[in-house]
């Protein structure tokens, strides 16, 4: 009665409220930087820059956060995202890892609202869902993500039961999150921050319909970081 469902629309509990006759938004109606670091390993490259690409195709910058000799050995980013070098990593797992703040902190030096999101996140469906979200401008808003396999495709996707990899927020609230060593893409970092949100007072906007999606791949850390 309320129109066909469509991919990433997959079941009725996934399309409530959904209407035919609205408009699909393909681009964010304010502007919004996308806050991420990339790994380096060439096997990531071409899903990190499908991911980037479809942020830019939502009309969102980029701005990557990585170490010197990391950009350096990723000239393919040139013109598609500027680039922050930090080379203050976290020492606290089994390799270095960009802190959250120095995300952060690279964040609110954009002026405007910014997005840290997992490099390997790729954007997709109803734009307006964000829009609506960021528009309230004293909530965080958390993306939660779809994950799929690549040999079947998104339209397989299925929320995912634990981690939250898009936050957006403003540089007043990101002003009062703590330094602390937690990495981005790591055990925690995602429930940490929201949880300092929270202790400041910030209410969230959550984005759990499919928006948000994730390629399943080996995963990016060990039993003893988690």
């Amino acid at each position: 009665s309320t129109g066909i469902a469509k991919a990433p629309f997959l079941s009725c509990s996934a399309c409530i409220g959904f209407e035919s006759t609205k408009p699909i938004e393909r681009k964010v109606r304010t502007s919004l930087t996308a806050v991420t670091s990339l790994n380096p390993n060439p096997i990531r490259k071409d899903r990190q820059r499908t991911c980037m690409q479809s942020w830019l195709n939502a009309g969102i910058e980029i701005l990557a956060v990585n170490t010197s000799d990391e950009l350096d050995s990723m000239p393919w980013l040139n013109g598609i995202a500027e680039q922050f070098v930090s080379n203050e990593t976290t020492t606290m797992y089994d390799k270095p890892v960009q802190k959250v703040s120095a995300l952060i902190r690279a964040g609110m030096l954009t002026g405007g609202q910014f997005m840290l999101i997992n490099s390997d996140i790729e954007i997709d469906g109803d734009l307006s869902i964000l829009s609506d979200a960021i528009e309230s401008q004293d909530r965080l808003t958390i993306g939660v993500r779809y994950n799929y396999d690549s040999s079947a495709g998104r339209q397989t996707s299925r929320l995912e039961t634990a981690g939250l990899d898009v936050f957006v927020m403003t540089a007043n609230m990101a002003s009062n999150v703590q330094q602390r060593e937690f990495g981005i893409g790591k055990p925690a970092w995602d429930y940490w921050l929201p949880h300092q949100m929270r202790l400041n007072g910030i209410k969230f906007n959550w984005i759990q319909r499919p928006l948000f999606f994730h390629e399943s791949h080996p995963i990016g850390w060990s039993n003893a970081e988690w």
